[in-house]
């Protein structure tokens, strides 16, 4: 198991969990609640696929010192990316923060519950 398989694994979960949490939403709230469901979801993998593509972008050769660079830079970026992307979908979806944020925090507890599961394997 690689690190890229995992990767993938994580993003496939998140993106099945932010189809479920649209498809809720809609079902319970309507079109701009699936709507903001939709950009919640956004905002947790958008951030976390960008952190991710800088890591894995490192080659095997690449020092400790350097990899860890890679980890904080990704890091920094990743949190920076967040604050603007909930900025701007909170301009546009302020009345709708409930099916936001909820998908948000469902699309990134995928992650947090499938590291210790997929770590494993390394």
């Amino acid at each position: 198991m690689t690190l890229r398989w995992m990767v993938s694994r994580i993003a496939l979960g998140q993106i099945a969990v932010a189809l479920v949490c649209v498809l809720l939403w809609l079902s319970l709230a309507g079109v701009t609640a699936a709507q903001a469901a939709l950009v919640g979801a956004g905002v947790a993998i958008v951030p976390w696929l960008v952190m991710a593509a800088g890591v894995l972008t490192r080659g095997p050769g690449t020092t400790p010192g350097g990899m860890l660079r890679a980890f904080y830079l990704g890091g920094a970026l990743k949190f920076f990316l967040t604050a603007v992307l909930f900025a701007v979908a909170l301009a546009f979806y302020r009345d709708q923060f409930t099916p936001l944020i909820s998908t948000f925090v469902a699309v990134l507890a995928v992650h947090w519950a499938a590291l210790p599961i997929l770590s494993r394997g390394l």
